[in-house]
């Protein structure tokens, strides 16, 4: 995952990494990897003022993600989520929030934030469980997106 370069702010993975440390010693956190695919339902979009700003608008996309957790256990959750460019002159790019459910009645919300081009399609953010095995818990994680969707790793605190 490429340095941030955004400054006064660390790489996503070194936010992530020092939340696992910050874990009270009793605690055992769930840790994962997952891929997530989208497709957008509806998008509004105005161009940027000049040709090196940043366009301004917001969008809502249905969402698939496969969450593999150490154990080998494989979740499929489908949501939908809403996503808005930040006005130029942000430090950051855009923001998101999305809620997830499960056939197995587990279901979390997400709140995300991600890096303004050009540094990279590198995002961070919290998990809330509103659900099943997740109700009342809490997470981190972090993502990279590309052209056939984001990957990324995170943990669920106990």
């Amino acid at each position: 995952m490429p340095v941030s370069r955004v400054r006064g702010f660390a790489p996503a993975s070194i936010v992530l990494g020092l939340s696992l440390l910050a874990l009270p010693m009793g605690a055992q956190a769930e840790t994962f990897t997952f891929k997530t695919t989208g497709k957008n339902i509806d998008r509004v979009q105005l161009p940027a003022p000049s040709p090196t700003g940043r366009p301004t608008g917001a969008g809502v996309s249905a969402v698939e993600t496969d969450t593999t957790y150490t154990d080998g256990k494989v979740l499929h959750s489908t949501g939908k989520c809403a996503s808005w460019i930040l006005p130029p002159g942000s430090q950051f790019g855009s923001n998101q929030v999305c809620t997830y459910s499960s056939p197995s009645g587990d279901a979390y919300q997400v709140t995300l934030t991600c890096e303004a081009p050009p540094q990279g399609p590198n995002c961070w953010g919290k998990l809330a469980g509103t659900g099943g095995r997740f109700k009342g818990r809490t997470g981190a994680f972090t993502l990279q997106s590309g052209p056939n969707g984001s990957v990324g790793t995170g943990l669920w605190n106990d």
